[in-house]
């Protein structure tokens, strides 16, 4: 895999405020993720260990209580994902989960899409969504809502994302605004669709074709921004590699993924992004890490069980070593 490259910060006064979630499925091994110590002198636990060169940044943050996950319809694994960041229970679904367990989607919009509200400004995207082994579309497999029932998908494929996010930089100027001339002519068409069904529908449907419309206005009030006329942020390189969606290719495939979102953090195409590292319930195992075991399953075998445990650290201590690799990009 050649890794993309050639990309360069804007130059800016002051650096604009920036947001980003990593998420990762089936929780930790508490005893292996807790520091020790007090937030004046503390000590990374084994877990955190790789973000040790970033010790003197970290805030990490202990005993918060999801209380909205006592609440409504779901299993642990729906609730757990569906509230991670929107803080409210889930809708009545479809979606089935452990046991007789049904879910919908969560009932409210998420805080990355809150703060994108907030700093997002006039950046070619409000927010990017990214994802590694993310499978179907349910409540297990979206952390992002635009607002309830609103989820957003995660891009799962990096050459789609690059050619999304970076694809109009390699265009000459006729040629970009012609294909802005062609969007902008796709996305009225939609929104006058919009507006013909909204005097047709009851008062909640009502409420969430507004949503998509004002979101279809948003975008086209984007179509124009993002683009860098002094070359500062030059059209990165990208070289796809094949099966990058095969379990073995999971390491390259982050790699890649988070690649993407530092670029487009650093090109300040967006200033809020995610990545979602797989289903809440993920059940791969981690070949690379010399475990055989799926992921979902080690973490339900107790804190009693050492072999599970040791299993589960040096997973989650992986994960700790992506974020380090994010960070330093």
């Amino acid at each position: 895999m050649a890794r993309p490259g050639g990309v360069g910060p804007r130059p800016r006064a002051a650096h604009p405020q920036r947001f980003i979630v990593f998420y990762t499925p089936n929780g930790t091994v508490m005893k292996n993720w807790r520091p020790s110590g007090d937030e004046d002198a503390f000590e990374l636990s084994p877990i955190l260990q790789p973000l040790e060169s970033y010790k003197e940044e970290l805030v990490i943050v202990d005993g918060v209580d999801a209380l909205s996950a006592y609440h409504g319809p779901g299993d642990a694994h729906q609730k757990g994902t569906g509230q991670a960041l929107t803080g409210t229970q889930l809708q009545e679904g479809n979606f089935k989960g452990s046991s007789d367990f049904t879910a919908g989607w969560a009932d409210g919009i998420s805080i990355d899409q809150k703060i994108a509200d907030a700093i997002a400004g006039s950046t070619k995207f409000r927010s990017l969504e990214f994802g590694v082994r993310i499978k179907g579309a349910t409540v297990s497999s979206r952390i992002s809502y635009r607002g309830p029932a609103q989820p957003l998908p995660p891009e799962v494929d990096p050459a789609a994302g690059f050619a999304r996010i970076f694809g109009d930089l390699h265009l000459s100027a006729d040629e970009r605004a012609r294909k802005i001339a062609e969007r902008r002519r796709v996305l009225d068409a939609v929104a006058a669709d919009y507006e013909r069904l909204l005097p047709r529908v009851g008062a909640a449907d009502r409420i969430k074709l507004e949503a998509h419309l004002e979101a279809v206005r948003d975008i086209e009030g984007r179509l124009e921004s993002g683009y860098d006329e002094s070359g500062v942020c030059a059209p990165p390189e990208f070289s796809d590699e094949p099966d990058l969606q095969t379990l073995a290719k999971v390491p390259a495939l982050g790699k890649l993924q988070m690649d993407l979102l530092a670029m487009a953090i650093a090109c300040d195409l967006t200033r809020v992004a995610s990545i979602m590292w797989a289903n809440s319930s993920n059940i791969d195992p981690f070949p690379w890490l010399s475990i055989h075991e799926a992921h979902h399953e080690l973490s339900h075998r107790g804190d009693s069980d050492d072999d599970a445990q040791e299993k589960l650290t040096k997973i989650n201590t992986w994960y700790a070593e992506q974020f380090a690799y994010l960070l330093a990009n």
